[in-house]
């Protein structure tokens, strides 16, 4: 989401009044039903508003209206959980969308033995995703080879989920090798994180 080069655009959260980078910020805007939805990658067309990435700031920005001021009282009454479900659906999708680009270019081993030998291997590895319905005991020897060789381990999907996001069965861990996609990859699920940890 973060572009690299030159002054970002800055915007203001309707919540929190907090000015930071428009790249940082959960943009909305108004769909032609009046309802406020999500545009978590900051494409569709229109006015938009923005809070931090924050369940706490969402809340918050449609207790107190905040929404109706900024779309200048057009805009239905949004629901705080109802935006925070689309959030959480639009970072899923992208990491799913960077996933499907990994796997393309070739930057993934999957499954718990091709994880754990490309972890321990010579070439850098990026990022860890280890499937929510992996067995304790396997995912704690994966997490604990990604913590000894500095790989950073996310927890996402189950197994059926993530295979079928590789063309493949069921995959209980994947590696996506070091580079910018992985690097993007990281700073998604740790947009999720923080998503869903507030929740």
């Amino acid at each position: 989401m973060k572009q690299s080069q030159g002054r970002q655009p800055q915007r203001t959260c309707i919540a929190c009044r907090k000015v930071a980078d428009q790249a940082d910020l959960v943009r909305y805007v108004l769909a032609p039903d009046q309802r406020v939805v999500v545009d978590y990658r900051h494409k569709l067309p229109g006015r938009g508003a923005y809070t931090c990435l924050s369940a706490e700031c969402l809340s918050t920005a449609v207790a107190r209206q905040a929404f109706q001021r900024c779309f200048r009282g057009k805009a239905d009454l949004p629901d705080a959980a109802d935006l925070l479900v689309q959030l959480v659906n639009q970072i899923e999708l992208r990491i799913e969308s960077l996933l499907g680009m990994a796997r393309k270019s070739g930057q993934v081993e999957s499954g718990t033995s091709a994880a754990l030998g490309r972890i321990r291997g010579r070439k850098p590895s990026g990022v860890l995703m280890v499937s929510d319905d992996i067995s304790e005991g396997i995912a704690e020897k994966l997490r604990a080879a990604a913590l000894t060789h500095n790989v950073p381990a996310y927890t996402l999907f189950d197994k059926s989920r993530i295979g079928r996001l590789l063309g493949k069965g069921e995959r209980s861990a994947v590696v996506v090798t070091a580079g910018a996609l992985a690097d993007t990859m990281k700073d998604e699920l740790e947009r999720l994180a923080l998503v869903v940890r507030e929740n």
